[in-house]
């Protein structure tokens, strides 16, 4: 009997794999007071990625732009540039609510400006949890509310604690796509 409804489960979910596309665009901030924020003030941010259901759970592929302005003449500004693959699931909750909860992983490309003893551009390994409730509004327009802790993997690590909003909207795949990804 388990057997039986594991595979009608995993039958489910294959079907609804990459059924449709959900592309996003938020406005990001951080909010933490780590020791980082001694030494680089962060600006708002931008994401943007697009979203599909997979064979189990949510995939995604974005990119987060950031910058940071040095805190006096010794820290350079930098321009932080992480592209990401996240994987989570979605819950529904009432009033046609979701709750999305994942994991992101992806490489954190840091452009460093021009400051004796700094190079300019350092590239780090860097992880995100991530949470985001979404809110369909109309015709497929959805509204966005996110909260994420992100860790780039540096010698000392960045710690960064960030919320961000935004809107997504979500079409069907169109069939030869979707057969080109499955």
């Amino acid at each position: 009997m388990a057997l039986l409804l594991t595979w009608n489960t995993l039958h489910a979910q294959d079907t609804l794999a990459f059924n449709s596309l959900q592309f996003a665009l938020k406005i990001v901030e951080n909010a933490n007071r780590e020791v980082f924020r001694s030494y680089w003030k962060p600006e708002k941010g931008l994401e943007g990625l697009i979203a599909t259901p997979f064979y189990f759970g949510e995939m995604q592929v974005g990119v987060q732009l950031k910058s940071f302005s040095g805190r006096d003449d010794q820290y350079p500004d930098f321009i932080s540039i992480y592209p990401f693959l996240g994987w989570g699931h979605q819950l529904s909750l009432p009033y046609k609510t979701r709750c999305y909860l994942g994991l992101r992983i992806g490489i954190n490309q840091m452009l460093f400006g021009e400051i004796e003893g700094y190079g300019h551009s350092e590239s780090e390994v860097a992880a995100t949890l991530n949470a985001t409730l979404s809110l369909p509004s109309f015709g497929g327009w959805t509204l966005m509310v996110s909260a994420g802790h992100e860790t780039t993997f540096t010698y000392k690590r960045i710690h960064l604690l960030q919320f961000s909003a935004g809107l997504g909207y979500t079409i069907t795949t169109p069939s030869w796509f979707k057969e080109f990804l499955k």
